[in-house]
């Protein structure tokens, strides 16, 4: 509170201290350490410029005692009092750069800068076939909020994107000039240059009791948080897993004993403090050996185990996307399409941007799985179109090509 009315006096300082072009602040989404802000920032502690110092702001002991472990030299601030709070304030009147995984990232304080003196980049977590900003319907029916983006968004100087289609697409959905958004591709997806060959031994790595057998056929399914309820009541609602009218837990054991199949239920990191048992799914599943919660807080990063997914099914999350650079096949399940669409909507037409089944009954949802994990050529000129028309780049050289934007500043 006291800081609203330090507002003028430190816009005053913003205006007269020295910028340090060679300091680059860096903070994940709503703090954790994760998503494209993290790669891009091990990206810099790896390249080892002279000219640039890349610093994490911490919001956790946790993510501390990893990054110290992992990376014993780097430079860190760490905030977990409100005296910390006012040292990363002078740090950001002090600092050029300042990349960030949301508008909401930080906010309170950057929102007492001036934009024109700072360099704000947003690396947000990942492409959207959502609508987005101003287009979304619960932005416009809250007008406090909409004013609030707004204004967040003209704050900005750049937002990383990784298409045409989708640096458009946003700037229109932003009412943001175009210049803002820059193609160079996601720093995260840099990782799937390692990941060309299956490697089951992660994934029993993050489940060490339970016995995967042998060439298992792991399935991540992710579907998109409802954010609809999330916004209204500040809370999220989960969503339904295996939704189907003609649900039948004999006909899930028998495929997946039967094909070694192992689902990977993938929750939004909105919905991580869920209980497994709020996700509307039968009982006997969650108890099952072949169903297993992949939270955000078991892995940060799901493409982290790309290598290790034989199939994708999500409804109107963008997760799918990164894994085409990969070629690995997805299916999708919208048991809520028509609420969906109304309350949030889509950026194009529900099969417009999906390359693989739409399904609708559980017997279905088998019977295109067992097809697209053992027919490489199911969809795959689909996915090739998709995967050309979302990525400008293919060639995982994202972080060295958001390195050189931010070299014309240095």
């Amino acid at each position: 509170m006291l800081l609203i009315f330090l507002k003028p006096l430190i816009k005053l300082l913003d205006l007269f201290i020295p910028k340090n072009k060679h300091e680059i602040l860096f903070y994940g989404y709503q703090g954790s350490y994760r998503g494209n802000v993290k790669y891009f920032f091990e990206y810099l502690l790896h390249y080892k410029n002279p000219l640039i110092i890349p610093i994490w702001i911490s919001t956790s002991k946790k993510d501390t005692q990893y990054i110290t472990s992992k990376y014993p030299q780097v430079d860190l601030i760490e905030i977990t009092n409100k005296k910390e709070k006012i040292y990363l304030l002078w740090k950001l009147l002090r600092t050029k750069i300042i990349i960030y995984t949301a508008l909401g990232d930080l906010w309170n304080l950057r929102k007492m800068l001036i934009p024109q003196k700072h360099i704000s980049m947003e690396l947000s977590n990942g492409i959207t076939i959502k609508s987005a900003g101003i287009n979304t319907t619960f932005l416009q029916n809250n007008k406090k909020h909409l004013k609030k983006f707004v204004k967040q968004k003209q704050y900005e100087t750049y937002h990383i994107v990784s298409s045409e289609l989708e640096r458009y697409f946003l700037a229109s959905c932003f009412n943001t000039n175009l210049k803002k958004f820059v193609i160079t591709g996601a720093p995260r997806t840099d990782i799937l240059n390692k990941q060309l060959t299956k490697n089951n031994n992660k994934i029993k790595k993050l489940f060490p009791k339970i016995n995967f057998g042998k060439n298992p056929k792991n399935i991540l399914y992710a579907p998109s948080h409802r954010d609809g309820n999330y916004f209204k009541h500040k809370k999220s609602t989960a969503p339904a897993f295996f939704n189907f009218d003609d649900y039948d837990f004999n006909k899930i054991y028998n495929n997946a004993t039967q094909n070694n199949i192992h689902y990977l239920i993938r929750t939004h990191s909105i919905d991580y403090m869920l209980k497994p048992e709020l996700f509307n799914m039968d009982g006997k599943l969650i108890e099952s050996s072949f169903v297993h919660f992949l939270s955000s807080e078991i892995l940060p990063d799901e493409l982290e185990i790309a290598d290790n997914i034989d199939l994708i099914i999500t409804d109107y999350s963008g997760i799918y996307l990164d894994f085409l650079l990969i070629d690995i096949p997805v299916l999708f399940y919208p048991y809520d399409i028509v609420e969906y669409s109304k309350y949030r909507g889509l950026m194009f037409e529900f099969g417009l941007v999906t390359p693989g089944p739409t399904v609708n009954t559980l017997e279905k949802l088998l019977t295109e799985s067992n097809k697209l994990m053992n027919d490489s050529k199911y969809y795959k000129k689909e996915r090739e179109m998709i995967k050309n028309l979302y990525f400008k780049f293919q060639d995982f050289n994202s972080s060295e090509r958001i390195m050189n934007l931010i070299s014309s500043h240095i």
